[in-house]
């Protein structure tokens, strides 16, 4: 036969001989490379097992990564919260405080106020005699100068208006 094999007559054998030998050579070549195309199937397939194993981790890896931010975004949520809610009582007991400091200050001003009408002539400038001591029109006692008189309250408070020189001692006030 005229085949895909050039035919070569060999002393002694005969053509069918020949055949069969190109046949098993055919045959030979076709297993070598079904063994070369096997194992490069097995090489790759370690390939694929590989990168799906090194997938896996990954995926395993950017999980955890993401449970980890999560958590740690939770935890800066949580402290924004106490810090907002630290804030915002800080902030009612500033605005409760400085309503205090306004009643305080007017209730001050009220007592001042009171104090300054019930009080006004604490220490009245009566002429000042020309020559020497002279009994004062006012408190009826012998005095210098009119700094020399002061205020002085009875027990009941009643007279605020009692003058007294303060050669006659230290001035007390009763409560």
């Amino acid at each position: 036969g005229g085949g895909v094999f050039p035919v070569s007559l060999n002393k002694g054998g005969s053509l069918c001989e020949q055949e069969g030998g190109i046949e098993e050579l055919a045959q030979k070549q076709n297993n070598e490379s079904l063994i070369q195309y096997d194992e490069e199937i097995k090489a790759a397939q370690e390939k694929i097992s590989k990168y799906k194993k090194l997938q896996q981790d990954l995926t395993e890896e950017l999980l955890e990564t993401e449970r980890s931010f999560k958590h740690q975004i939770a935890e800066c949520e949580k402290k924004i919260y106490e810090t907002w809610l630290a804030e915002r009582k800080t902030n009612r007991h500033l605005q409760k405080t400085r309503k205090e400091v306004d009643n305080l200050k007017q209730q001050l001003i009220r007592l001042h106020l009171k104090y300054e009408a019930r009080h006004s002539l604490l220490r009245p400038v009566p002429e000042r005699p020309q020559y020497g001591r002279s009994r004062h029109p006012i408190g009826g006692s012998l005095c210098t100068s009119p700094c020399d008189l002061a205020i002085v309250d009875d027990d009941q408070g009643s007279n605020p208006e009692k003058f007294r020189p303060h050669s006659a001692g230290p001035l007390h006030l009763s409560p």
